[in-house]
């Protein structure tokens, strides 16, 4: 039985994945180099942020064009690394093998290689650059030690292939299910909930965050711990509605470098108490009752901070404008503007995209604020100071007389999306792709190298999760109950309902200094999620009997 089994998954694989013999354009890989290692990126002093790695780092891809077909040989070809978020070229530096990134450099065309070899399952070949080839140098990537940098030189071409490509394994997990429960009041209201929200629950799945009714301060160049950002009702909410206006803020040079991300949305009818809640509290606050707003602004500092551009206005991951967004965050009144309603840091921000009836795309972004000012630290650089858990430089709980949930934004910052789903048993069944499209500073919590999850209930698949990309989320079917219905039939199934969990941590935490510097920073990740719906008849099934 046990055969059984692997042959279904074999079966399923090849119904729903690409062909794995051959090397594909934007697939992921490991490099390894004979004589050093697989090589994955890392910041260092001298040379291109590049290190030896004892373990596959599936980080690296080829790139031509927008093009998933098979990667050809002795073609110009980009060479992309997913950790860098850029491209490796030739170019000329002081320390170190001559190379380095696309944006360190005034190239706009990454098209600087070749590839020699073999293609095959187990892809060996020559690395060749197309710079160093007119200028009739050695052009081969090869091992070689250095003073400086990574043990990487131009050569000859070596006598057999030095360099091997490494393929994303897929692994998987089946989550086999025989017995669920009957759906409660509370199951169907959170999947109701799920639903007003575009399908998605951002952290609060895993149950409200309470941040308390003590103010975060501001600290600046002329400014020095004055109470700002005053919470409204103590809790982290989720606001959903229309973009109106997007924008960013730069900062000033009388207060502080504060580079802002922000979305004015107008919440829509399901969120229309929040907002007249915010309202009057606003109100009472700034002492002017009968304002009204058109809009809770949306606000995170995530521009200093690695991959910023994922989300600008205008780029092709933005939301769009008069487009329905939700946002996740601490509520609160901005005093330095009239107590305003915000949501602020919107750690979370997601948005959607329905292509057709059977396809729905989902952009979800997990955010930790860069700037330093709802983490618990100390503010500034002065080494003399220490800086961990010192929540009093960022909160002033006046002498413990407020109530306090903790730093508003944390580095990391855990991070929870869970996508709701309801299919009729026997009639239908979802696939899920996840794709990283940006992300720097993020881990998932839990060690969980399965990139491939099945959730099967009695002999149906019902859900299938696939992870590209390598990106090793922690995924979970979570909170799963049936849904009865009155009569069943054909024309009338039940309903098997429940979440597909996706959790992270985004953020570098705090450890010292580096040159004087604080060596925390913010994170983000942006994923898509594609969900694809199939009649029963077109996939595949693996049985429960299987499993024995």
């Amino acid at each position: 039985m046990k055969s059984l089994l692997l042959y279904s998954i074999f079966w399923l694989c090849q119904v729903l994945l690409p062909a794995q013999s051959v090397l594909k354009y934007d697939e992921t890989f490991a490099l390894y180099v004979s004589g050093g290692g697989y090589v994955k990126y890392e910041s260092r002093e001298y040379g291109i942020n590049l290190v030896w790695s004892k373990t596959p780092v599936y980080e690296w891809k080829f790139i031509k064009d927008n093009s998933s077909a098979d990667v050809q040989l002795n073609t110009s070809v980009a060479l992309f690394n997913l950790t860098a978020n850029d491209y490796i070229l030739y170019e000329e530096r002081e320390y170190g093998i001559n190379l380095k990134w696309l944006r360190d450099t005034k190239l706009n065309d990454a098209h600087d290689w070749q590839i020699e070899g073999t293609l095959g399952s187990r892809p060996c070949i020559y690395l060749k650059n197309a710079t160093m080839m007119r200028k009739n140098q050695k052009p081969y990537i090869v091992y070689g030690e250095r003073d400086y940098g990574i043990n990487l030189v131009w050569g000859n071409k070596p006598a057999t292939c030095n360099i091997q490509i490494i393929k994303n394994p897929v692994l998987v997990k089946v989550d086999f299910r025989t017995t669920l429960p009957i759906a409660t009041v509370q199951d169907n209201a959170l999947i109701q909930q799920a639903f007003k929200q575009m399908d998605v629950m951002g952290t609060n799945f895993d149950g409200e965050k309470f941040i308390g009714v003590t103010a975060a301060e501001r600290s600046g160049v002329v400014t020095t711990h004055n109470d700002v950002w005053f919470p409204i009702d103590g809790y982290k909410r989720t606001v959903c509605g229309n973009v109106i206006n997007y924008f960013l803020y730069q900062g000033s040079s009388w207060t502080d470098s504060d580079d802002d991300l922000n979305l004015n949305i107008f919440p829509n009818d399901d969120f229309k108490p929040i907002f007249e809640q915010a309202t009057e509290v606003a109100n009472q606050r700034a002492n002017k009752p009968g304002r009204t707003f058109t809009h809770i602004q949306c606000e995170i500092d995530v521009i200093d901070a690695p991959y910023k551009d994922f989300f600008y206005p205008d780029k092709p991951f933005a939301p769009k404008m008069n487009t329905s967004v939700c946002a996740f965050g601490p509520l609160v009144t901005d005093k330095d503007h009239e107590h305003k309603p915000e949501i602020h840091t919107a750690e979370q921000i997601w948005w959607r995209e329905v292509p057709n009836v059977l396809i729905t795309n989902y952009m979800l972004s997990y955010m930790c604020d860069n700037s330093g000012r709802f983490d618990g630290l100390l503010d500034g650089n002065n080494t003399n100071i220490p800086n961990l858990n010192d929540t009093g430089d960022d909160y002033d709980t006046e002498g413990g007389k407020k109530s306090f949930g903790g730093p508003w934004a944390p580095k990391p910052i855990d991070g929870t999306y869970a996508l709701a789903f309801k299919v009729p048993i026997g009639k239908e069944r979802l696939f899920y792709k996840i794709q990283k499209k940006a992300g720097k500073y993020f881990n998932p919590p839990m060690n969980q190298p399965e990139n491939m999850h099945y959730l099967v209930y009695n002999k149906d698949t019902i859900a299938t999760v696939l992870e590209s990309d390598a990106l090793d989320m922690n995924v979970r079917f979570e909170k799963l109950s049936i849904a009865p219905s009155l009569s069943p039939s054909i024309l009338q199934p039940s309903y098997l309902q429940g979440f597909v969990v996706l959790r992270t941590k985004t953020g570098k935490p705090f450890t010292g200094y580096e040159k004087g510097k604080r060596n925390d920073d913010g994170g983000e990740l942006l994923l898509k999620v594609t969900k694809s719906s199939f009649k029963f008849k077109n996939v595949p099934i693996i049985s429960k009997q299987a499993k024995q």
